[in-house]
């Protein structure tokens, strides 16, 4: 291997592998700021969209994302 392999090599990071999550539960205008804060502390959650009106939660997550804990912060609001 020669040196400009090496600084190739070296240059290199890990591709952060996110994906988009859509979950649906039961919440109002009222809930949606503290279910907004409750599911991004929720290992793996990146980002948090809610719309109250139909009851879905869109989320940006990595692999770190724990479906069932995100699905029972969720159901508890």
């Amino acid at each position: 291997m020669c040196i400009r392999d090496r600084y190739i090599i070296w240059g290199l990071k890990e591709v952060s592998r996110v994906k988009r999550v859509m979950m649906n539960g039961s919440f109002t205008e009222h809930q949606q700021d503290a279910l907004e804060k409750n599911i991004a502390l929720v290992p793996g959650v990146l980002e948090v969209t809610l719309n109250s009106q139909n009851g879905t939660v869109y989320l940006k997550v990595n692999r770190d994302f724990d479906a069932t804990q995100a699905r029972a912060v969720i159901d508890s609001a």
